[in-house]
C-alpha cells in the first residue's frame, strides 16, 4: 500500500546500509512524534533512499511516500 508524498522529521537512530558513493541508505529513524513521547506501535520507522552524508544522530527532515513492506 503507497500513500501521497509526505515529510517526516526525526532523528536518525541506526545506519543499516550506506553506499558512500551514491549515497543510498537503509537507516531506522526515531520520528518526531515519537521522541515527544506519543504512544507509537514502533518507535521506529524503517528509512530508504539516498542520504548523502548521513550519521547516526542527526536530525533529518524527509520527503517521500510511505509503503508497508511484508517485512
Amino acid at each position: 500500500m503507497e500513500s501521497a508524498k509526505s515529510t517526516l522529521r526525526g532523528v536518525i537512530e541506526r545506519i543499516t546500509y550506506h553506499n558512500e558513493e551514491n549515497g543510498y541508505t537503509v537507516a531506522k529513524l526515531a520520528p518526531e512524534f515519537a521522541q515527544r513521547g506519543a504512544a507509537t506501535p514502533d518507535r521506529e520507522i524503517a528509512i530508504i533512499g539516498n542520504m548523502l552524508g548521513v550519521h547516526v544522530g542527526a536530525s533529518v527532515e524527509l520527503t517521500g511516500r510511505w509503503t508497508v513492506h511484508p517485512e
